[in-house]
């Protein structure tokens, strides 16, 4: 069981989407934004940052996304500084998602309660149970796993820790 943050986490993203009324995959995450009062911009960041939220007095909260990044990064990316903006926004003025071994070893509370965010918003509880019901779905082998991401524009190594991670499976040998 999921502790309280990760809860109010995974509950927030799902607000946000009855919010704006996203019944179906893939999540539109650039609407989403702009729809939270977010602007984007899309620059060439160094290669170990995939995003930074920008939060300024007076000024429109901006998320910056590395646009060389691989379009799943991009799209989890976005929705991870949606996460920090719903989450976090009242106790910082600047949030960095690093790609290095810092972020890997997932110490840090508010980027796990970003990265919970971002995956509920991405692949949401109810439309995956939906989905899982499809008969093309039912196994989750390889194939369906492959699929699932595609129709949800998330990675397959994404796709595989939300399914672990809401207990629709026990785990995935590689």
């Amino acid at each position: 069981m999921p502790g309280p943050r990760l809860q109010k986490a995974e509950q927030t993203a799902t607000e946000v989407l009855k919010r704006w009324h996203v019944e179906s995959p893939p999540v539109p995450v650039d609407d989403l934004a702009k729809c939270e009062g977010l602007s984007l911009r899309s620059e060439m960041l160094e290669d170990d940052v995939s995003a930074m939220l920008v939060l300024a007095p007076e000024s429109q909260p901006v998320i910056v996304v590395n646009s060389s990044h691989h379009q799943h990064r991009r799209r989890f990316s976005i929705a991870h500084e949606i996460g920090h903006f719903a989450l976090h926004s009242g106790k910082s003025t600047l949030f960095v998602e690093f790609r290095d071994a810092r972020a890997a070893m997932a110490i840090d509370p508010k980027e796990i309660e970003a990265n919970a965010f971002a995956a509920a918003l991405l692949m949401p509880r109810r439309l995956l149970r939906v989905d899982l019901r499809h008969p093309r779905f039912r196994s989750l082998d390889v194939q369906a796993v492959t699929a699932l991401a595609r129709r949800y524009e998330v990675s397959e190594q994404a796709m595989k820790f939300r399914l672990v991670n809401l207990g629709i499976v026990a785990g995935f040998e590689d």
